[in-house]
């Protein structure tokens, strides 16, 4: 027996599609997930002809689609749970109304399922690991019943608030600087990564991470750094063969000499992917001020005195 669709619940599905990727190889244009296809163009004229290369190969190996399924010239447009447009990515509405119109959890079943929810979308939350701490340490324990206390119902409600204004997460922009903004806590640590862009730091995308008991015992040098190296394997698709700096608020992580055998590790580690660590002094509350708000200030005048220097060794040498 043979099918022409593939038949849903099968272990085996996402073999074919795999296999399909192996097809469109070439097609710089085509970002592939399973069944479904982007095409990325930069004109009309550009994404008319990218069609009709993506068609040709699709004939070449016998391989249909459904046009009700299609869109074609569309900007923005829906694609894994997300709004894709020139500038960035911001989640889908419907999923956001979804998660604004979530029920107070009354058992752990739904209390799970509103995180799996909100999780999807944490690149768009900073300190998320940190905020939504008081729901998932409900879930621990072997209580057979569900408790909101007031702190968990507070998380609960800022967690959607957070996600109802969600910010834009730009597109990367190969040609622009790129900085890594980490900080630490004594329960998680968190990172923003952005790229400086028409005059201003726009985010590229957040992280945050929950500590584990053994990693609270670190040293506030050693959660630092811990942030730093976590965030770093996070985008590290990101960072390899770009130039980029590292932004704390923990100054020994500029300059610190004696090392653990971990710290080494991890320090060994991060010298792969950049050495240039600077320090941001920040007065603000890191609990209520985002990472990328509190940093901005600096940054901005960090990449102004960079570009004075810059035209001071211009004059020089045109002298």
């Amino acid at each position: 027996m043979s099918f022409f669709a593939c038949p849903s619940g099968s272990p085996m599905q996402h073999k074919p599609f795999s296999d399909l990727l192996t097809l469109l190889r070439g097609l710089h244009f085509v970002y592939a997930y399973i069944d479904d296809l982007m095409i990325a163009s930069k004109t009309p004229k550009e994404h008319m002809e990218h069609l009709q290369q993506l068609f040709q190969r699709l004939k070449e190996y016998s391989v249909t689609v459904n046009p009700d399924k299609c869109e074609f010239g569309k900007q923005p447009l829906q694609f894994l749970g997300h709004v894709v447009n020139s500038k960035g990515i911001t989640p889908i509405p419907g999923a956001v109304e979804a998660i604004k119109n979530y029920p107070l959890p009354n058992s752990f079943k739904k209390l799970r399922r509103f995180l799996g929810l909100i999780n999807f979308y944490r690149r768009f939350l900073p300190h998320f690991a940190h905020i939504a701490q008081p729901l998932t340490d409900l879930l621990k324990g072997r209580s057979r019943s569900l408790n909101m206390t007031e702190t968990a119902i507070k998380t609960f409600e800022q967690l959607k608030e957070m996600l109802s204004s969600a910010t834009l997460l730009s597109r990367r922009d190969t040609n622009a600087p790129l900085a890594l903004m980490t900080d630490a806590s004594d329960t998680a640590v968190g990172a923003v990564l952005q790229q400086f862009t028409n005059g201003q730091w726009e985010p590229l995308s957040f992280f945050s991470k929950r500590l584990n008991i053994s990693q609270t015992r670190y040293s506030t040098f050693g959660r630092e750094l811990l942030a730093v190296y976590l965030a770093i394997k996070h985008f590290r698709h990101m960072f390899e063969g770009f130039a980029f700096t590292i932004f704390t608020d923990h100054k020994p992580l500029t300059k610190h000499n004696n090392y653990s055998p971990r710290e080494v590790r991890q320090l060994d580690f991060i010298s792969q992917f950049s050495t240039d660590i600077r320090f941001v002094f920040v007065r603000i509350d890191h609990v209520r001020k985002p990472l990328h708000t509190r940093m901005r200030a600096h940054l901005k005048s960090y990449i102004q005195t960079t570009k004075q220097s810059l035209s001071n060794v211009l004059e020089k040498v045109t002298l």
